[in-house]
């Protein structure tokens, strides 16, 4: 029952805030329907592209969504479910959801361009391009992030066996393995012999798994025999009961981005109505997630990364019709179905959940310090897009704003999904609230918690045991769909984050009149400029980086993403000021997160240089990847500084000349 208590408080807020804040924030702004809009000034047929709203609504909400309300509030899980609430459904109102808006008008008043022409009219041209270079280093975090997500959820590891020669149980063998630390993935029965089977990404990793199994069961007397078959993961297509979740999602995924070139064909060139064009699309996500669930393809972790990659450096170049507005819309659908899913999963599981073990186990406040850090600033980072994020600036200021077909749009598209997504935020916190025993661990000594395991799973787990037992049928499915979901939305802001990059590092090396790479008089900067020199290098760097641990990545991202989202409140605050309208509402939000974003670079940079002091590294935490991370935080804290130094100087001026 708790957990229905907290989403109706979190529905019936976040409702609040729409109707009253969000409509006084149109208020203050002049939000003027009767203003033509970048995208039917200057429609181009590929970046500017008038949409209608709910197209446009799926590829904004599709777009700023990704995995980041997933990940962020499971793991700031560990400081209990009220400071989560509490910052996911505040934050979405007054941080998140001001920002957002603020970006989108902002960029529609600026003929569709991003927030560093927002910042060059107020701030001048240097500010202009330190940002430009900031968000590019951000976007190259958001795309090593979510390409290290989507090819998590849908290589297949390499696999190899070790059969038990002599007479033992199911129970004794694992209790060997437990005791000896050694991991393995499954333990089965065939011919009255066990087998243990290791799963690992690479062949070599998975050889020597099998060797420390063997090894480990050899010195407790068992008798057994490594395989000579080499590790491997099967044939390219699986099927039936082989197909696991994994596989499915990576089927269903690239047949769901062919379905969307097919539909955008259909609607853009073939003159298909939206409803019935609509219906047609659901009908055909439907069929091949029944073919996806039968049928899976099978590929290790690199070779995804790098189809990953050519991916969305085609798809970002290609016009928006083609591929982004489409696969947006589409994938939308996907994920109202799985936010409806988790709501019916949590009504069910309040009356029913008692009964079958299912209840919502998450302490309210566990203390101000966990494994993550202090509560301030660690909360408000790490819960990233599910109260306030960053890139979504961006996109609002990248993409969004040059599809918009009127301003009265705005408040729905730009305030309404950010609090869509803090709603996303709280539904994911009660998915770990279910399975809390599962993923968050309290080490006895210290009394700190800590989240153990994968956000993406954990989710899916948490959804699907409303529903279920573990070993049921249905379990089985919401899971596999779930893990869909967060894979789709990953891909959708991969297109989008690449595309916008594109955008911005043509941007760095344009002058003014020079309205793209073609414009461009020296051979130099117009060789820079052009889109798939920019394209190709974010995506390069991206990719390499997306190869290293998630949590390598993560925190540095959310930091990132953080800081970015305090710039672009300045950004919007100032250009406000100058054109003499109200920007009282930014200056709390603006400084809680600049405060915030600064103190946990700072604590960034004191840890990495303390790891590379110490030298302990692996094949998987390799000393680049710490020396990555002390350059990027280094970075960062200085562009933001600087940055804010200009910004304040910008706001004296103002005051002066008020």
């Amino acid at each position: 029952m708790t957990a229905l208590l907290i989403i109706i408080a979190a529905i019936v807020l976040l409702l609040a805030g729409y109707i009253f804040y969000g409509s006084w924030l149109a208020k203050q702004w002049g939000i003027d329907p009767s203003k033509k809009t970048p995208a039917k000034e200057k429609t181009d047929g590929v970046d500017y592209v008038p949409a209608k709203p709910a197209v446009l609504m799926g590829h904004h909400f599709s777009s700023i969504a990704g995995a980041g309300p997933i990940n962020g509030p499971i793991q700031a899980a560990v400081f209990g479910w009220v400071p989560v609430f509490l910052w996911c459904v505040l934050g979405g109102i007054f941080f998140g959801g001001l920002q957002d808006f603020g970006s989108l008008f902002a960029s529609i008043r600026h003929d569709g361009k991003s927030v560093g022409e927002i910042i060059k009219d107020s701030m001048g041209k240097f500010a202009k391009k330190l940002f430009i270079i900031f968000a590019l280093l951000v976007l190259i975090l958001v795309i090593a992030s979510f390409v290290n997500v989507v090819a998590g959820t849908f290589y297949t590891p390499f696999k190899k066996a070790v059969t038990i020669t002599s007479a033992q149980n199911t129970e004794a063998v694992t209790a060997v393995l437990k005791n000896a630390k050694t991991p393995f993935a499954g333990l089965s029965e065939n011919n009255g012999k066990l087998t243990v089977t290791v799963a690992a990404e690479t062949a070599d990793d998975a050889e020597n798994a099998a060797k420390k199994v063997s090894t480990s069961l050899s010195a407790a007397g068992i008798l057994n025999e490594v395989s000579a078959d080499k590790a491997s993961m099967g044939s390219f297509i699986s099927s039936g009961k082989r197909t696991g979740n994994n596989q499915t999602t990576a089927m269903i995924s690239i047949l769901f981005i062919v379905l969307a070139v097919f539909y955008g064909i259909l609607t853009n060139r073939c003159g298909l109505k939206t409803l019935p064009a609509t219906l047609i699309g659901i009908a055909a996500i439907a069929l091949i997630i029944v073919f996806g669930l039968n049928f899976g393809l099978v590929m290790s972790r690199n070779t995804w990364i790098i189809i990953i990659g050519l991916y969305i450096a085609l798809a970002s170049l290609i016009p928006v019709w083609i591929m982004l507005q489409p696969r947006d819309y589409l994938s939308s659908f996907l994920l109202y179905a799985m936010m409806a899913v988790a709501l019916i999963g949590i009504v069910f599981s309040a009356f029913t959940g008692s009964s079958r073990g299912v209840e919502f186990n998450l302490p309210a406040y566990t203390g101000w310090t966990q494994s993550i850090g202090n509560l301030f600033p660690a909360l408000f980072i790490t819960v990233a897009c599910g109260a306030c994020s960053g890139f979504h600036s961006l996109i609002a200021s990248g993409t969004t704003s040059k599809q918009l077909d009127s301003e009265k749009n705005a408040k729905a598209i730009g305030y309404g999904s950010m609090l869509i997504e803090s709603g996303l935020g709280i539904i994911s916190l009660i998915a770990i609230g279910i399975v809390s025993s599962k993923f968050l661990i309290k080490n006895p000594e210290t009394g700190m918690w800590a989240f153990a395991g994968s956000p993406a799973t954990a989710f899916g787990n948490g959804i699907a045991l409303m529903f279920g037992a573990e070993t049921s049928t249905i379990y089985n499915t919401i899971t596999a769909l779930l893990t869909l979901a967060v894979s789709v939305f990953a891909l959708t802001s991969l297109d989008s984050a690449t595309r916008l990059s594109r955008f911005m590092f043509s941007e760095l090396f344009l002058k003014d009149g020079e309205e793209s790479w073609k414009d461009a008089k020296n051979p130099v900067r117009k060789l820079l400029a052009n889109p798939l020199i920019g394209t190709a290098l974010m995506v390069i760097i991206g990719c390499i980086l997306g190869g290293l641990k998630l949590s390598a990545i993560w925190g540095l991202f959310g930091a990132a993403n953080q800081l970015l989202a305090g710039i672009a409140l300045l950004a919007v605050a100032a250009w406000l000021g100058q054109v003499g309208k109200n920007n009282k509402m930014f200056i709390i939000p603006m400084v809680f997160m600049l405060t915030a974003t600064l103190t946990q670079l700072v604590f960034t940079i004191i840890k990495q240089i303390t790891l590379l002091k110490k030298g302990a590294f692996t094949a998987l935490d390799p000393a680049w990847g710490h020396y990555f991370q002390l350059f990027f935080a280094a970075a960062m804290a200085i562009l933001a500084v600087i940055l804010v130094a200009e910004g304040i100087k910008t706001f004296a001026k103002q005051m002066k000349r008020n």
